[in-house]
């Protein structure tokens, strides 16, 4: 009975890293396609720049303004922060998938989840966790 456990216990860990192991390869070349070079100090130098928000499918867009660049947990091979924009204004966009458009770096696609109060500014977090 204990090798029927050990078995089903490693093919659920094989399934479980082959499920998220494209999630993980996705983040990483989303990160080198916009210069990180595993690390969010380009971002920190655009902090108080002007970035937009865009879905086409849904024809929104927000202009927001990085204002944080925070370091997440330290962990061995894993780096991991996450992006703070303030809204300029309008109404609050959903949390999913946009294209961001900048003046300095290329047009890349990031996953964008409201932030804040309700009643408060309109405000956006992006998370990282990258394989180092």
């Amino acid at each position: 009975m204990n090798g029927r456990r050990k078995f089903i216990v490693q093919c659920s860990a094989v399934a479980a890293m082959a499920s998220i192991g494209p999630l993980a390869v996705s983040a990483a070349s989303m990160a080198t396609s916009v210069g990180l070079s595993r690390t969010g100090d380009r971002f920190r130098a655009l902090l108080d720049k002007r970035f937009i928000l865009r879905k086409a499918s849904a024809g929104t867009e927000a202009v927001v303004r990085l204002t944080a660049v925070r370091q997440g947990p330290v962990h061995p091979g894993l780096e991991q922060f996450s992006l703070h924009f303030d809204g300029t204004g309008g109404p609050q966009l959903p949390e999913g998938i946009y294209r961001v458009h900048s003046p300095v770096l290329e047009s890349f696609d990031l996953f964008v989840s409201p932030a804040g109060e309700e009643d408060g500014p309109v405000a956006y977090q992006a998370s990282f966790s990258l394989l180092t």
